[in-house]
């Protein structure tokens, strides 16, 4: 009968011993069972087979589960210091002179004793896998001493005694598991302080024991690369410290952001950034400003428009740079409002009313609330309205032969009349007006010639008769003449008279036969 072994015996390298096949046998050899039933009474008998079957119960049930091999193929060692981890502990010799049940009792003391020390040397590899050594070696020593001696006693079959040891050591371990974490953060917490007191050495010696004892931690790695990049940007924080001192600005926020760029996590490295940045666009904006009012000064607006929204953008929440825009944009509007009132003059002045009115409407476009402008307007358009009026006239002198004509003509000469502080332009232009009034109501002498037989009418005149030749006095202006004769065909003349030059003789003959 055989039992299965339990994976931790297999993974431990024990083996199971086999029950024995037994048979109890007489002195001469011969089975027992068979002299039972011969030579024994019946009731001696039965005694007989239930020890018997008792001790092979025992034998092949009991004994098989507990009692552990006394051959051993490379079993865990334990934590002892001048013996292999993977050494299997020395075989102890078979005890021949005990019996199966005490050897059974011996296996289960050893099989503890095995379990306990597996345990320890788990937690052993755990430790050493944490650095222990670097933080913990002397209670780690003692804990592996205890080992040491749970091995000696093991090798001596004390099997009980060497699992108090195994026990005592296992104990010292779980204290030294307990101290992992705060140990890390210690460690975690003297480099950041290193760090910040800008101590390399010592913060490289911190960060590397907490990633000895986790080589993971993220914290740990990126608080070395920060000790490892600390020497450089020390030395770039005190070179940004020379340059501010001395006002070289530019060149302290350069040493400034490059330490900030090596070590991000710095914050004197980020605040000397921030604070030199808002001196060097402190500065900037004073210098723009100060260009914007010096260009205002001398009416370059663009220039100075330019300057104001450059300081704004440096500091947008300043109310400087909004009032130097403002003051750019009045002074462009008063320019611009003086610009065409100076125009506008220059205009009347010339008589140049039409052009005179656009310079003031300019004006009123820009502030329309402008008093001198709106009377400008109203003033320029009313003599450009008479200077229209008179050239109407100018232009068209024969027009004043029409009686309504003349009239309106005559009237406008009086109402100019009236306007005080006329313009040589004007004045000439109504000097020439009433000289054509003037030649307007002044006859002029026109001939007429003829065959003595037409019969000559001129409308606006009446019938001259016939004639061979006649003179006659006529306003300027525009005339008809018409010739009859019985038997002939009618002729008809325009006659043109234009004041102060007589026409041509005009002759009227009906000469052509009906």
């Amino acid at each position: 009968m055989t039992s299965e072994r339990p994976e931790h015996e297999r993974e431990a390298g024990f083996e199971r011993i086999a029950p024995a096949d037994l048979e109890v046998r007489g002195r001469h050899g011969e089975s027992l069972r068979k002299r039972s039933r011969s030579a024994l009474p019946t009731a001696l008998l039965g005694l007989g087979f239930a020890v018997l079957l008792v001790g092979l119960v025992g034998v092949f049930v009991y004994l098989p589960g507990t009692i552990e091999p006394v051959e051993q193929r490379g079993e865990a060692a334990p934590a002892g210091a001048n013996r292999p981890q993977n050494a299997p502990l020395p075989r102890a010799a078979p005890r021949e002179d005990i019996e199966p049940w005490q050897q059974a009792l011996l296996a289960r003391e050893r099989k503890a004793a095995q379990d306990i020390l597996a345990e320890l040397l788990r937690k052993q590899f755990e430790l050493e896998a944490r650095a222990v050594e670097r933080w913990g070696a002397e209670a780690f020593a003692a804990a592996r001493a205890k080992a040491e001696a749970g091995d000696e006693l093991f090798r001596s079959q004390r099997y009980a005694e060497a699992a108090s040891e195994y026990t005592a050591g296992s104990r010292e371990l779980d204290a030294l598991i307990e101290r992992v974490e705060p140990t890390l953060a210690r460690a975690l917490g003297d480099g950041d302080a290193a760090l910040a007191a800008g101590d390399p050495q010592r913060a490289l010696a911190a960060w590397e024991l907490a990633l000895a004892i986790e080589p993971d931690n993220a914290r740990a790695q990126r608080g070395l690369e920060r000790a490892q990049a600390l020497p450089e940007v020390l030395e770039l924080m005190r070179s940004g410290v020379a340059h501010e001192e001395a006002g070289r600005l530019a060149e302290a926020s350069a040493d400034f952001r490059a330490a900030a760029a090596l070590d991000a996590e710095l914050t004197s490295a980020r605040e000397a950034v921030a604070r030199t940045g808002a001196r060097i666009a402190d500065a900037q904006f004073s210098d723009a400003m100060s260009a914007g009012f010096a260009a205002l000064g001398r009416d370059d607006y663009a220039a100075a428009r330019k300057s104001f929204a450059e300081a704004r953008r440096l500091k947008p929440e300043a109310q400087g740079p909004a009032d130097g825009l403002a003051q750019v944009d009045l002074n462009i509007k008063l320019g611009g409002i003086a610009a065409h009132r100076e125009t506008a003059t220059a205009m009347e002045s010339a008589e140049r009313w039409q052009e005179a009115a656009e310079a003031y409407q300019a004006a009123l476009d820009l502030d329309p609330d402008l008093a001198f402008a709106k009377a400008g307007v109203r003033r320029s358009l009313a003599r450009a309205e008479i200077s229209k009026r008179l050239d109407y006239y100018l232009d068209s002198p024969e027009r004043l032969s029409a009686e309504n004509v003349y009239a309106n003509a005559l009237a406008l000469v009086r109402q100019v009349a009236a306007i005080p502080g006329r313009g040589p332009k004007l004045a000439g232009q109504i000097a020439r007006l009433e000289e054509q009034l003037k030649l307007a109501v002044t006859p002029v002498r026109v001939r007429l010639e003829s065959d003595n037989q037409t019969d000559v009418v001129m409308h606006k005149v009446g019938p001259l008769g016939s004639f061979e030749s006649r003179e006659i006095e006529l306003r300027p202006g525009s005339y008809t003449v018409v010739g009859t004769c019985a038997g002939y065909r009618d002729v008809r003349r325009e006659v043109e008279v234009a004041a102060g030059a007589p026409p041509a003789t005009v002759v009227v003959r009906c000469e052509e036969k009906i």
